[in-house]
């Protein structure tokens, strides 16, 4: 027996006979004819399978679609209330995460703000005393009753403070870039102008190594817009 979806009845009867097959039924195919079909394939009487009256066959068809269709409203219920379910767990989650998150962002404000706090009282702290001590050795090279050794040490001392005020400079430069609060002053300057100062800030040090220290000016130098005081800290920390 052979029962097929197909609406094209020649194709149909022909892959049936390919396939040897005895009783074939096409859809639309009535009840009826389903049955007397199967009776003849099974040969039995006719009263064994016998059709139901069509009132009872429709109630029973109505019955076996509301049993399935209430089958599947529970299965989406559970799915649903499944679902629920994970979302407040993942609500919670992310809640909990969220108030982590807005704690640990607090904890490291004030620990920039900690830290902000200790960069400015230590750089106040030591650029007095830092610049003191550059400018009294400075004073003292200017001594020309200085040894040789003397002069060695005093020149040593000037280029270690000058270097400890560059570096206090750049920790607060640092502190104010990571706070956005870097404010730059162009002006139009000479760039040879500016070396030349780095260049006399790095003499002591470069004398002290042995080390010559020369500047080459452009005939015609042009001027340039940029802060003088970064543009100088930018040459001493690439020269020092």
């Amino acid at each position: 027996m052979f029962y097929t979806a197909t609406y094209i009845e020649p194709e149909t009867h022909s892959l049936a006979a390919s396939l040897g097959v005895s009783y074939l039924l096409t859809k639309p195919a009535e009840p009826q004819v389903i049955l007397d079909t199967i009776r003849a394939a099974l040969d039995l009487p006719i009263e064994t399978l016998a059709p139901p009256p069509p009132e009872q066959f429709e109630q029973e068809h109505q019955r076996l679609l509301l049993h399935k269709l209430s089958q599947k409203v529970d299965e989406l219920e559970a799915f649903n209330a499944g679902l629920a379910t994970i979302n407040a767990e993942l609500e919670e989650r992310i809640a909990a995460r969220t108030a982590e998150l807005a704690e640990a962002n607090q904890r490291l404000r004030d620990l920039n703000a900690v830290k902000d706090n200790l960069l400015a009282i230590t750089s106040h702290d030591l650029r007095s005393p830092l610049g003191a001590i550059q400018n009294m050795a400075e004073l003292l090279l200017d001594d020309e009753t200085l040894n040789d050794d003397n002069r060695r040490l005093v020149t040593s001392m000037a280029g270690s403070a000058s270097r400890l005020i560059a570096m206090v400079s750049t920790m607060l430069d640092l502190s104010k870039l990571e706070a956005g609060k870097v404010q730059l002053e162009p002006i139009e300057l000479r760039a040879s102008a500016v070396t030349h100062q780095v260049l006399d800030s790095l003499l002591p040090s470069a004398k002290a190594k042995h080390i010559d220290l020369l500047l080459e000016v452009l005939p015609k130098e042009p001027t340039i817009c940029a802060d003088w005081v970064k543009l100088a800290q930018i040459l001493s920390n690439l020269l020092s």
